[in-house]
């Protein structure tokens, strides 16, 4: 089925942001099929210039394995200082971009799912943000 989302307001603004800025790319994890629908009904695809299904890759590369987060350097020949990884899930998202080297952004919002989750070992965010509107300013790669 199609599923109706909608992205937070600042979320829709960090995109447009962002992306006249900076190349995009986008992991997630889930069943491949419902994480595509996921993204076609945001209608975000076009933002995004690598699109990584953690699914696809197979059993067990799913966050936090690294696996994405190296595919996305490789992707952009970019060197671990010029990636931030920016999510919600402090269980599983910052393990693997903290260990490359990464900047990793968690947006913490009040009601979110993931507002009383605790970051597994390893998995604190070096910012952790109430806005996307804030953003740029915690990206070095930006300045």
């Amino acid at each position: 089925h199609t599923p109706i989302l909608s992205l937070h307001d600042d979320a829709r603004r960090a995109l447009t942001r962002l992306g006249s800025v900076a190349r995009l790319a986008l992991i997630s994890d889930g069943p491949s099929a419902t994480q595509s629908a996921k993204i076609d009904a945001l209608a975000i695809r076009p933002v995004f210039e690598h699109i990584i299904l953690t699914d696809e890759l197979g059993e067990g590369m799913g966050k936090p394995n690294p696996s994405a987060f190296e595919r996305v350097m490789a992707h952009f020949a970019a060197r671990p200082a010029q990636c931030a990884y920016v999510a919600d899930n402090p269980a599983k998202d910052f393990v693997a971009p903290n260990q490359l080297g990464w900047t990793s952004v968690r947006v913490l919002r009040p009601d979110g799912i993931y507002a009383n989750t605790s970051p597994a070992p390893g998995g604190e965010p070096a910012v952790t943000l109430h806005s996307l509107d804030d953003l740029d300013a915690h990206l070095p790669m930006l300045r």
